[in-house]
């Protein structure tokens, strides 16, 4: 997951007095998108290493296929989800 500041806490409190928040639309305030850079990393190169980090874990075909079927609901929704935005991603790149 990635660090999200959420208002109201102290996180969110210094990353605003220092200027790091660079996304200030809170339906992205999920722990899955970069709403700040890091000091090595932009928003884009974090929410590509997360990405990374899902396809290693979620990556092997028999683990894609147990998941898509699985009896847990949101085991099963998780891999479908990822799924979907891998057909997605492919489809980007066609064009």
């Amino acid at each position: 997951m990635i660090l999200t500041p959420f208002p109201g806490t102290e996180i969110y409190q210094n990353a605003e007095r220092n200027g790091w928040i660079e996304d200030h639309n809170w339906s992205n305030y999920d722990m899955v998108h970069a709403i700040m850079p890091t000091e090595y990393l932009t928003r884009l190169e974090v929410q590509e290493e997360l990405y990374k980090c899902y396809r290693d874990f979620y990556g092997s075909m028999r683990r894609r296929i147990t998941g898509i079927f699985s009896q847990n609901k949101f085991k099963r929704k998780t891999y479908r989800y990822m799924a979907g935005q891998g057909l997605l991603q492919s489809m980007k790149e066609l064009f």
